[in-house]
């Protein structure tokens, strides 16, 4: 059965609070949950490092993750790595290099109900992923979906360079907030398709949303 990490009492939460020097591995299904966004993982000093990699299986929620891009280009690949299987929910990542990076062939990850702010890469998928209802906002790319039949759904998109770029088709956008799409029309999506990802396309969200979801809340 799936292994808990305890939950941390207010003392313990002193603990999460202190800066992170190194990273955070979760063997297949563990479960790492905080309190709310009070509960602080500060991986500002971590260097050139990922934060947390999640084996298979694993879920992380509850807990805010405070990274630091004004250390670049030395923690460039400061970001949060799920496997197959594992639950990214209510969690708030803050000022890392890429948020989250789904590995090579993982499948199955959901991520949901999460704020992700200020970064390169807000989310970085594969194939057979689901990203429902997340704040991604002031990153360089919001997401990029390098595999194919992801859902994309209900999320808002706010204040990036590019919202939404794909290498691979088909994935499933609908009823997401395109801050800078305000037309009652099929917002489009440009990216790539191809053996070699050399081929432009374009996706659409038949449905974009005319205002934000409300997202997050850390509990």
């Amino acid at each position: 059965p799936p292994r808990s990490t305890p939950k941390p009492s207010s003392a313990a939460s002193d603990v999460y609070k202190r800066q992170i020097q190194y990273t955070i591995t979760l063997n297949d299904y563990t479960t790492l949950k905080g309190e709310g966004f009070e509960t602080i993982l500060n991986f500002a000093n971590i260097g050139d490092s990922d934060a947390i990699v999640m084996g298979n299986y694993c879920t992380l929620a509850n807990l805010k993750i405070q990274g630091d891009i004004s250390t670049l280009p030395n923690s460039f690949t400061q970001r949060v790595i799920a496997n197959s299987g594992c639950k990214i929910e209510n969690i708030w990542i803050d000022s890392m290099a890429y948020g989250i990076s789904i590995s090579i062939e993982a499948e199955n990850v959901t991520i949901k109900n999460n704020i992700l702010s200020d970064g390169y890469y807000g989310v970085r998928l594969v194939s057979n992923n689901s990203v429902i209802k997340n704040e991604i906002a002031n990153f360089i790319y919001g997401i990029e979906a390098l595999g194919r039949n992801n859902t994309i759904l209900k999320n808002n998109f706010v204040g990036n360079t590019r919202n939404a770029v794909f290498q691979a088709i088909p994935n499933t956008w609908d009823s997401n907030y395109w801050y800078n799409w305000k037309f009652s029309l099929p917002k489009p999506i440009f990216g790539m398709t191809g053996k070699l990802s050399l081929i432009p396309w374009i996706q659409f969200d038949y449905h974009p949303a005319k205002e934000p979801w409300k997202i997050g809340g850390g509990k």
